[in-house]
């Protein structure tokens, strides 16, 4: 909000409204399922107070002040129409920010609309996205890091800055992405033990198979690097803990320890090793556990 003497005025910057893209066990990235039914629109209005039952105040005072004035800001209302609590043509029951879905598989590039906020309908249609940003019951994410901390947020406000940050951050992992996968491309048992790796931390992978080509390798490794960056990443820059993720790969390949969703890493004898990857790394980490990692380890290099 822009503030010369205490007044309100209309500030310069744009503000693009993207979705919130969700995946699980059953929906893996990349599916239309990801955000909404296709050809759908869904609305998005100013939001009721739970505690009164009347609309939220969508516009602070000095906001009101100044769109309430026509010479201010060049549009037809006058004092007290846009009042939340007004009875008889209250501005905020009737109108609506409507948003559809442009294509049936979207990406978190996707924008669904563009607010100039120097526009003064763009800006109402930002204060009214703003009030719909409450962590319980809200509709939109204010940030984009704060985009799935509420499974009600189907959209995301992002503004110019917030946008050229996640695009320098996502071209960095990419050049971190691809200078990894040119190491694991020299070798077909590298490329299938990293995503037997990813396989083992992602829910959403099927296992790789030990007798896939060469070729298929590389294309899924691109895949992972194109809809899952950040898990690719992950992997790539927890190097520490790469050959604890190795030896359990192994030893799940081997049969010496099973791994099942929900269940997670178990011993052939039945100690639990963990529920996830790290929690097994972990597990075998710690120097109470020694035996039986050098168990472990001494069965998978004498069965190559």
């Amino acid at each position: 909000m822009a503030e010369i003497n205490g007044e309100f005025s209309l500030p310069i910057g744009t503000v693009v409204v993207k979705p919130v893209l969700r995946d699980g066990v059953w929906l893996e990235r990349g599916h239309s399922g990801n955000f909404q039914y296709d050809n759908c629109v869904f609305e998005i209005s100013a939001p009721l107070d739970r505690n009164t039952g009347y609309i939220k105040e969508i516009l602070t005072p000095e906001e009101r002040a100044f769109f309430e004035d026509p010479l201010k800001s060049k549009l037809d209302f006058r004092p007290g129409d846009l009042m939340s609590t007004k009875k008889e043509k209250n501005f905020w029951k009737n109108y609506s920010i409507r948003i559809s879905k442009p294509e049936s598989i979207v990406k978190d590039e996707t924008v669904l609309l563009t607010l100039d906020l120097s526009k003064p309908f763009d800006y109402i249609k930002y204060a009214i996205l703003r009030a719909n940003t409450t962590p319980s019951g809200g509709s939109v994410a204010p940030t984009w890091a704060e985009r799935h901390n509420s499974g009600t947020y189907k959209v995301v406000m992002v503004k110019d800055e917030e946008t050229l940050v996640d695009v320098v951050n996502r071209s960095t992992k990419k050049k971190e992405s691809y200078k990894f996968l040119t190491t694991l491309e020299k070798s077909s048992e590298d490329m299938y033990d990293f995503l037997s790796i990813y396989w083992l931390t992602s829910r959403d992978y099927k296992q790789p198979s030990k007798e896939a080509t060469k070729e298929f390798y590389i294309a899924e490794l691109e895949k992972l690097v194109e809809t899952d960056l950040d898990g690719f990443v992950e992997i790539v820059r927890d190097s520490a803990n790469y050959p604890y993720k190795l030896l359990l790969h192994k030893a799940v390949r081997l049969n010496i320890v099973s791994y099942s969703i929900g269940g997670g890493f178990t011993t052939v004898e039945g100690i639990p090793l963990g529920l996830t990857m790290n929690d097994a790394v972990s597990f075998l980490k710690n120097p109470k556990n020694q035996e039986h990692f050098l168990r472990l380890d001494s069965y998978v290099k004498n069965n190559k």
